[in-house]
């Protein structure tokens, strides 16, 4: 599972990429990522590639940046007014998940929002009492 931003703040044209790798292929991974990029980008520097592991405690500060280039008219709705900042011109999608993510797999896997658990709950209750 992933999700990426393509960001050109000043010129400088990068992506953001958070992405699950199984322990079982992190140290595989490790050695693969930068000869990937190479192979898209040819010139790249020594901090260019840069990988870390996702702090549970700290991933929806990581979702808000990863969402930093939001169109401004969502801004507020998703409470992003500490994060959001022009990211300049993208060419292209400028983000994306994984088939993983997309709501038509959620829907599959019976996926319930955190903040519809409750109305969830109250439905399925209201279905057995009618039973």
């Amino acid at each position: 599972m992933y999700v990426y931003t393509h960001e050109n703040p000043n010129g400088h044209a990068h992506c953001n990429w958070v992405l699950h790798v199984p322990p079982a292929l992190q140290a595989e991974f490790h050695k693969k990522r930068v000869k990937w990029v190479e192979r898209a980008h040819r010139n790249i520097r020594r901090y260019d590639v840069l990988a870390e592991p996702v702090d549970p405690k700290t991933a929806k500060s990581l979702a808000k940046y990863i969402c930093k280039g939001i169109d401004e008219q969502y801004i507020g709705y998703l409470h992003l007014q500490k994060y959001a900042a022009p990211q300049g011109r993208v060419w292209g999608r400028r983000a994306g998940t994984s088939p993983a993510l997309s709501r038509a797999a959620r829907n599959e896997a019976s996926f319930v929002p955190k903040r519809d658990r409750g109305k969830v709950k109250a439905a399925n209750d209201s279905r057995r009492q009618a039973a």
